[in-house]
């Protein structure tokens, strides 16, 4: 088995300067890395089939959930 990292993973750039890597990317789960500047946020969003998982190694998150913050 490889060893996946952000150094060798499908890279791309989203919103005005944060950073994505795609770990693991299958059609049924996927798994990616972010790295998000201070005050970055995503369009809002919804996933009929998937779920996500957050894990917030520096910063603070805040997520909205179903109308709730």
């Amino acid at each position: 088995m490889k060893i996946v990292n952000t150094e060798n993973s499908e890279h791309y750039k989203w919103g005005s300067d944060s950073d994505g890597w795609h770990l693991l990317k299958f059609e049924d789960l996927s798994l990616i890395e972010e790295n998000m500047p201070p005050n970055e946020k995503e369009e809002r969003h919804y996933h009929n089939e998937s779920q996500q998982f957050f894990y917030v190694l520096a910063g603070v998150a805040h997520l909205e959930i179903s109308g709730n913050v």
